[in-house]
């Protein structure tokens, strides 16, 4: 990659480009691996599909009843307060909201028209406190799900496996996503990047009021 990539990304070519269709512009931006969902969606997602399995091997052990997985149904289970399921519900529901938000706004000002893709960097509403707002939301709704169906399927040492899990496959996604994005857009996500934190929202609050 040269200097001129590296610095004004490898988007700016193809919008410098005349007449180009938004079919043009997204086949143009697969072409270049310029598409995220291309190249990390599918490992993401068996990834996360794993956790779950794993997740939900006691109870499905116990409602098979097959003897080679007794062990794994006798597993202690643990419980929580309904305070607890409360707020967990109510984090989850907000972090939906959330989701639905942020996916929103990529699609209605990513210049694509696609809740994926996008050739501008959004700064609006969430994207204006973090960089990755979409991710906080699902780092919150899939590490409460095993709590709020703690009732129906056992909460096990596997569901705190599956959230260690879902919690390193989210870091490693903000790392690469955020690398991604500076070869697409080059200094301007840099200088993005360097004003707002990842998912730390707090973080952002204390910089806020410190100035």
């Amino acid at each position: 990659m040269s200097d001129k990539e590296r610095k004004e990304g490898l988007v700016r070519e193809i919008l410098e480009r005349d007449e180009l269709t938004e079919a043009d512009i997204k086949e143009q931006l697969k072409r270049r691996g310029i598409s995220f969902v291309n190249r990390y969606n599918r490992k993401y997602s068996a990834l996360v599909a794993v956790s779950v399995a794993v997740w939900l091997l006691p109870t499905l052990a116990e409602v098979s009843g097959l003897s080679a997985l007794e062990g794994l149904s006798q597993m202690t289970r643990i419980r929580f307060p309904m305070p607890v399921l409360v707020v967990s519900a109510a984090l989850f529901v907000m972090a939906l909201v959330l989701e639905v938000k942020v996916a929103s706004m990529r699609r209605r000002l990513g210049g694509l028209d696609d809740a994926h893709e996008s050739l501008v960097i959004v700064r609006e509403g969430p994207y204006a406190v973090i960089r990755h707002p979409g991710y906080l939301a699902e780092v919150v709704y899939f590490t409460l799900l095993p709590v709020i169906l703690s009732e129906w399927i056992g909460f096990t040492m596997l569901a705190i496996v599956y959230i260690a899990v879902i919690a390193v496959i989210f870091s490693y996604l903000i790392r690469v996503e955020d690398d991604f994005n500076i070869a697409k857009w080059g200094d301007e996500y840099w200088r993005y990047k360097d004003e707002l934190p990842a998912i730390n929202f707090l973080n952002w609050l204390w910089n806020y009021f410190k100035s």
